[in-house]
């Protein structure tokens, strides 16, 4: 298989669940007690990030009002329901929920910085590099989360420097995490390292298909998903403010819009909606809140 064992991995316990009443299950309608199992581990990891999420929204002061129509903005509004209900089985929801996870971490890691927390670190950005190899921009994210300006810089590189034992047992965690697939990948290829996808390759780097990416009938972000408007107008509003790491959201999105552009199948393939962006909502879940509050306040320009 070209695809990695990240989701596999994460739909384990589900799969052992399922394997114990294999035997004595039957199904008139031919659904299996392991596709059962794959629809409730997707489930499972949708919730757990909703409810991360919602916790992550609450340290940034967000009502629970706000967060509750935030959260079912991004789910009922956005094909995250369809990728977590109607497709399960992709990877869309697991890294949802891994990017959930990891925003509530970076908020409790950079306030009080302990080992348990670097252990999560490395477990989480693993799984996410794992699951979606592209998603290693998210170390962006890790080094710059909640910077305020651009002198800080110095001070956040100084934070690593002194925590660089704690930063080698993160990258150690990480490294454990992808052992396996390198393991894999050198039983079936002779190679430690492999790319799996043959001839499939980013061929658009000089002329990325962004327009096409975010407004074509295949697949594109916006026609799919126009609530997503709200998220983009809100983020251009904290980005006036530079605050809730605003422009870093931006730098992160828009480089991911760039890569996805330059993919051979920029519409990502049989998709209702363009797929690669569904972990990504976590992200926007912040400037969603900020346009909504400044909506029930009536107040757009504080």
């Amino acid at each position: 298989t070209k695809y990695t064992y990240g989701v596999a991995l994460l739909n384990t316990p589900f799969f052992l669940i399922a394997n114990m009443f294999a035997d004595s299950y039957e199904s008139s309608s031919g659904q299996t007690i392991y596709g059962m199992g794959v629809i409730a581990a997707a489930l499972f990891y949708l919730l757990l990030g909703l409810w991360l999420l919602r916790l992550y929204l609450r340290r940034k002061g967000f009502s629970e009002q706000i967060i509750f129509f935030t959260l079912m903005c991004l789910f009922f509004g956005t094909n995250l329901y369809f990728y977590s209900v109607g497709e399960g089985g992709m990877s869309h929801v697991y890294s949802f929920c891994l990017f959930s996870g990891l925003l509530l971490l970076l908020d409790h890691l950079y306030q009080e910085p302990k080992t348990k927390y670097f252990l999560l670190l490395g477990l989480l950005f693993g799984l996410i590099v794992l699951i979606r190899p592209t998603n290693i921009l998210l170390g962006l994210l890790i080094l710059f989360y909640d910077l305020g300006k651009i002198h800080s810089i110095k001070e956040r590189l100084l934070f690593w420097v002194k925590k660089w034992s704690y930063l080698l047992l993160a990258i150690g965690v990480a490294f454990l995490v992808l052992v396996p697939q390198f393991i894999y990948w050198h039983h079936i290829s002779g190679d430690w390292i492999m790319y799996s996808y043959g001839n499939e390759g980013f061929i658009y780097w000089k002329k990325a298909r962004i327009a096409k990416v975010l407004f074509s009938v295949q697949n594109g972000l916006f026609i799919y998903n126009p609530i997503l408007a709200i998220s983009f107008i809100g983020l251009f509003m904290i980005i006036l403010k530079n605050k809730m790491n605003s422009r870093l959201i931006l730098i992160i999105v828009a480089i991911a819009t760039y890569s996805f552009a330059s993919w051979w199948a920029w519409w990502f393939g049989g998709a209702y909606g363009h797929r690669a962006f569904v972990e990504f909502y976590a992200l926007m879940s912040i400037p969603t809140a900020y346009f909504l509050q400044k909506i029930s306040n009536n107040k757009w320009l504080k």
